[in-house]
């Protein structure tokens, strides 16, 4: 498990990251930044040490 890159920086996160990736339109971006946009600001955090944890692939 890992932790949130938000604060709190909750720990003992699980992460289920995409191995492909998939491209949106601008249009798309703006309309899901929109309603955050205002909520989230300078809301993340440097790259954090791995402490003993690691990344499990499933394919």
């Amino acid at each position: 498990t890992w932790d949130l890159s938000t604060l709190s920086c909750t720990e003992n996160v699980i992460w289920h990251v995409l191995t492909k990736v998939r491209s949106i339109s601008r249009e798309q971006v703006e309309t899901l930044r929109a309603p955050l946009e205002s909520k989230f600001t300078n809301n993340s955090r440097p790259s954090q040490p791995m402490n003993g944890r690691h990344v499990d692939l499933y394919e």
